[in-house]
């Protein structure tokens, strides 16, 4: 005698929802949210979805030949088959980071309150939260700038940096010194700098970081002569 055993005609698959976020698994006879599982004919290709809850991530598939990121996953009913569908929650609060450059340059505050930097430089926000910080060079130096690396703030126009805070940040202030120029004497010319910043002229004052070097070119304007530097280190008649 010989025994036969009869494929299955029908196959069940059970979805199950894991992580520290929430969401729901859509596919045919599946919502998942509430109705989790489905018995499906042999063969029958079922496609799943993946949808997040707001505050919340799909971050992948695992088990019934379902893997990887993708919103979607077929899953073939050859077998009865589980899929895990994982779910993790965004972030209540991220951290700010603050640095400064050089260090004794100033300090930088923010709004609302928990950096001082001085002495703190990092705090955590809630996600959402408008943050803005403030550059407040100490005697002797002058805001530079807000460090182009970071991805909230960057330039010179301003010692104020505002910024949601929407994932983890950290933000580079950068104090320098102000070269101020005068002009003096009973003729007239104009001063310019390289790297350019003063067209003195009309911007007679601009902040350089401490390492660098800038030279100044005198031009003088018909009908008078240049007659010398002084000051800042300079001198002569060059």
């Amino acid at each position: 005698f010989e025994n036969f055993t009869a494929a299955a005609s029908a196959y069940t698959l059970t979805v199950v929802k894991s992580g520290t976020g929430s969401g729901t698994v859509t596919g045919t006879g599946i919502n998942c949210g509430t109705d989790c599982s489905q018995s499906y004919n042999t063969g029958t290709l079922v496609t799943l979805f993946s949808n997040a809850a707001s505050g919340s991530t799909f971050s992948g598939w695992s088990g019934g030949g379902c893997s990887g990121t993708a919103n979607s996953c077929t899953v073939t009913m050859d077998a009865a088959k589980t899929v895990t569908a994982t779910f993790t929650a965004a972030p209540t609060a991220y951290p700010l980071t603050v640095s400064r450059s050089p260090t004794a340059g100033g300090t930088v505050t923010s709004s609302p309150a928990g950096i001082n930097c001085g002495t703190d430089c990092s705090q955590s926000y809630n996600t959402g939260t408008s943050v803005t910080l403030t550059a407040n060079p100490t005697a002797g130096f002058s805001f530079y700038l807000w460090g182009v690396s970071s991805s909230n703030c960057a330039g010179t126009t301003n010692p104020v940096c505002t910024f949601t805070m929407d994932g983890d940040k950290s933000q580079a202030a950068a104090f320098g010194y102000a070269l101020t120029i005068t002009k003096s004497g009973t003729g007239s010319g104009t001063v310019t700098s390289s790297p350019a910043g003063i067209n003195c002229g009309t911007d007679c004052s601009e902040v350089y970081p401490g390492s660098v070097g800038v030279s100044l070119t005198a031009t003088v304007a018909s009908g008078s002569t240049f007659s010398g530097w002084s000051g800042g280190g300079c001198s002569g008649t060059a």
